[in-house]
């Protein structure tokens, strides 16, 4: 999953949650169930790439953004899902 978004002097630092659910075909323990990323950049950009997670493609997520400065802001402009396999 990447995840698209502005940076720039009013973005914050946020925090991305990836939540397996049990609504998911298998029942699996995922590398990390907490990612934490940074928004923070002293020039502003569109369509910056915040945050990438490997996702096992047999199960489902929650996605969770919470924002962890008072004042400061996040945004999702998209967000994009690969598929790659090991031939």
């Amino acid at each position: 999953m990447q995840w698209y978004g502005t940076v720039g002097p009013d973005q914050g630092r946020y925090e991305l949650r990836l939540i397996p659910t049990s609504e998911g075909k298998i029942q699996f323990q995922p590398h990390s169930l907490d990612q934490s990323y940074t928004g923070e950049r002293s020039i502003d950009a569109i369509y910056e790439t915040k945050a990438i997670a490997w996702l096992d493609p047999r199960a489902t997520y929650d996605v969770e953004i919470e924002l962890q400065e008072e004042g400061k802001r996040t945004d999702l402009h998209g967000v994009s899902f690969w598929r790659y396999t090991d031939v």
